[in-house]
């Protein structure tokens, strides 16, 4: 498991946080997603092993207006 924070722009609300935690949390391999709306970013737990940096990506875009920043 490894420990990452990545900047997320265009969060703006709850209900982006929400958007962008549960787009992460659905991906096999995430453990946890925290987003900080002050930071503009998300803190993910996940296996590296599984996960790669373009399924977080997609997940994140995918979740609305969002650019995923690595």
């Amino acid at each position: 498991m490894i420990q990452k924070t990545f900047i997320v722009h265009g969060m703006k609300c709850q209900h982006c946080q929400s958007a962008v935690e549960s787009a992460l949390l659905d991906i096999r391999g995430v453990k946890e997603a925290q987003v900080s709306l002050v930071d503009n970013s998300v803190t993910v737990d996940y296996d590296e092993g599984i996960v790669t940096l373009d399924m977080l990506r997609e997940a994140v875009e995918g979740a609305g207006r969002f650019e995923f920043e690595a």
